[in-house]
């Protein structure tokens, strides 16, 4: 059976309607229908979620739609992580030997990383879909994250700390000089 007539079927047999089924996919509704409709293929990542919804197996979904078995093939892709890392890595150590050969101090080193760890985070924090981190998180991996979040805020305290200090001491001596 087709992926159109399984997810036809799958939907009726649970009550829902086409609307229901995209809120809970975090679509629209014209996709269900275009499923449905055999003009337009799911993808795997909502395959997997109309599996587990419905509590179907994968196999049973996809089994018998060959246009679905090469539309996945074909979005088979290396991951951007490959491609952000083969540029970051190369990147990082090309600016730390700059700042090796330039004599530039530890500190400011040490404040460079600092502002180029916060920026990117907050980078990546404002454009990430959450929606779908939400979906992929387990208890277990929620876990690991807050102990990862808890050493990176712990790994930043020293320059977060050095910068207030700093900026009280600078007070200080403006309120001296008075």
């Amino acid at each position: 059976m087709k992926i159109s007539e399984q997810i036809r079927t799958h939907r009726k047999s649970n009550k829902m309607s086409q609307q229901e089924l995209a809120d809970k996919l975090h679509i629209s509704r014209q996709s269900i229908s275009k499923w449905e409709n055999g003009t337009a293929l799911p993808s795997f990542a909502n395959i997997v979620t109309i599996s587990e919804l419905f509590d179907v197996s994968l196999d049973e979904l996809i089994k018998g739609d060959d246009n679905l078995k090469d539309h996945l093939e074909e979005k088979m892709e290396p991951s951007n992580v490959v491609g952000i890392l083969s540029i970051a890595f190369p990147l990082a150590i090309l600016i730390f030997i700059l700042l090796s050969i330039s004599h530039v101090g530890s500190n400011v080193i040490e404040d460079i990383r600092s502002l180029i760890t916060m920026v990117s985070f907050l980078g990546v924090a404002f454009t990430l879909k959450w929606h779908y981190i939400n979906k992929a998180f387990s208890k277990a991996s929620f876990i690991w994250a807050v102990i990862f979040f808890i050493g990176l805020f712990m790994a930043l305290m020293p320059a977060i700390e050095q910068g207030i200090v700093q900026a009280i001491v600078e007070e200080m001596k403006g309120i001296k000089g008075m």
